[in-house]
């Protein structure tokens, strides 16, 4: 449940398929189509599940239940993204390991730990979009 306003929102409308087998919406060409996301969140979900899989063996349930729900709130946003603006999204690419810590710093771990993270590009300065828990407790991102 939610929308996603921005520069591009009102030019949505069907979506094409061009002859070469990109997608369109509007008059922008989607960069990253559905299927393509979804590769990478797949990825996401498997580097943490491998990490779960290796940690103490009293833990593994509790920091499952964890991952799961830290995935499906990050698949939820970015496939938001992609549902309701999908032209914005330039590029969409999985990173594991070492790699993580480039472009983790920021955080306040400096990347230490972080085993995968999905790293989205847009093409526009801001996209704000709007979500509700199922208790209706609405927020903006």
């Amino acid at each position: 449940m939610g929308q996603c306003i921005g520069p591009v929102a009102s030019s949505l409308c069907s979506e094409r398929v061009q002859s070469n087998g990109q997608r369109e919406r509007g008059s922008a060409t989607m960069a990253v189509t559905t299927e393509q996301l979804q590769a990478v969140l797949r990825g996401f979900l498997e580097e943490g599940n491998r990490a779960v899989s290796r940690s103490d063996c009293d833990a593994v349930g509790r920091r499952k239940e964890a991952w799961d729900a830290a995935h499906a709130i990050a698949s939820a946003v970015v496939l938001g993204l992609q549902k309701h603006i999908p032209e914005v999204l330039a590029s969409a690419v999985l990173v594991k390991g070492r790699d993580c810590m480039e472009h983790c710093q920021a955080l306040s771990s400096g990347g230490n730990g972080i085993v995968a993270a999905v790293i989205v590009r847009i093409t526009v300065d801001e996209a704000i979009g709007e979500f509700a828990t199922r208790s209706r407790i609405g927020s903006m991102m």
